[in-house]
C-alpha cells in the first residue's frame, strides 16, 4: 500500500509539473531619454525579427528624473513598462518632458499586441497604460 501511495504522489507530482506553463526567456530591455525639444511627437512602434522599439514621449512634474524600462509577456501581449524615478534632492518646479526610445529584445513571434505603461516615482506616484497597438512585423 505504501508503494502505491508513493506512486500515486510521483504521478500527481508529474502531472501537475507538466500542466505548468513554460517560462518565456527574460526579454532585454533599455532606454535612451533626452529633455524634449519642440512639439510631442506621435508614438512609433517598430517590429524588426526578435526587436521591437517604442518611441514617444513622457511628461512629468519637473525635470529631475532618470528612466528605466522593463518588458514582459502577458499571454499574446508584449507589456512595455517605461519607469521614471525622481532623483533625490532639490529640484526646479517647473513641467518637463523627456523623449525617449525603448528597445526591447527576445521578442518572440507569438506576441502580436503591445500594452505601454508609465509607471512614475515621485510625487505624485501613479501608473498608468498609455498606448495599446497591433505589433506588425516589418
Amino acid at each position: 500500500m505504501l508503494f502505491v501511495s508513493r506512486l500515486f504522489a510521483g504521478l500527481v507530482a508529474l502531472g501537475s509539473a507538466a500542466c505548468d506553463p513554460p517560462t518565456a526567456p527574460p526579454f532585454e530591455a533599455s532606454i535612451a531619454a533626452a529633455p524634449l525639444n519642440g512639439p510631442a511627437p506621435e508614438p512609433v512602434v517598430t517590429r524588426l525579427a526578435d526587436t521591437v522599439r517604442v518611441s514617444w514621449w513622457i511628461g512629468t512634474n519637473e525635470p529631475c528624473y532618470e528612466f528605466g524600462a522593463a518588458a514582459e509577456a502577458s499571454q499574446d501581449t508584449l507589456v512595455v513598462t517605461v519607469v521614471a524615478s525622481r532623483l533625490d534632492g532639490f529640484c526646479i518646479q517647473v513641467l518637463a518632458a523627456f523623449a525617449y526610445t525603448v528597445t526591447v529584445t527576445g521578442v518572440g513571434p507569438t506576441l502580436n499586441a503591445l500594452r505601454l505603461i508609465y509607471d512614475r516615482h515621485g510625487p505624485p506616484t501613479f501608473v498608468e497604460t498609455v498606448l495599446e497597438a497591433a505589433l506588425r512585423q516589418q
